[in-house]
């Protein structure tokens, strides 16, 4: 608890010359997550913007990941221009056949064996 250390992160928003943003990461708090229909032990780890002088501004929460003992990240929210956007961890055979499904990976993401050159 209260661990903290900076991560650099690209940000497609900012200018070219001044593309990365510097975060703060916190762990903020242990709370119980529901994850695969139980109830798990996970670390809150805040992300926020550092301003100029390096310090965490209380209002840019850009991230919250909830991380098992394990260090499985169980759970993302990030926070990108007033939406929250949610990743969770799935591994039941439901969800990943739906991600199948929806992402057409049979057809999209298939790599042709290479050529052997002469």
């Amino acid at each position: 608890m209260g661990r903290k250390w900076q991560v650099e992160l690209f940000s497609l928003f900012r200018s070219p010359g001044d593309a990365l943003d510097l975060l703060q990461a916190e762990v903020v708090a242990e709370e119980k997550i529901v994850y695969d229909g139980q109830s798990t032990r996970a670390k809150r780890i805040e992300y926020r913007n550092l301003s100029a002088a390096g310090v965490a501004s209380e209002h840019t929460l850009r991230a919250v990941v909830w991380v098992a003992d394990d260090g499985t990240v169980l759970r993302q929210d990030v926070f990108l221009m007033n939406t929250r956007l949610q990743f969770t961890r799935r591994t039941d055979p439901d969800m990943i056949q739906l991600a199948r499904d929806i992402l057409d990976l049979e057809t999209v993401a298939t790599l042709t064996t290479p050529r052997a050159t002469p």
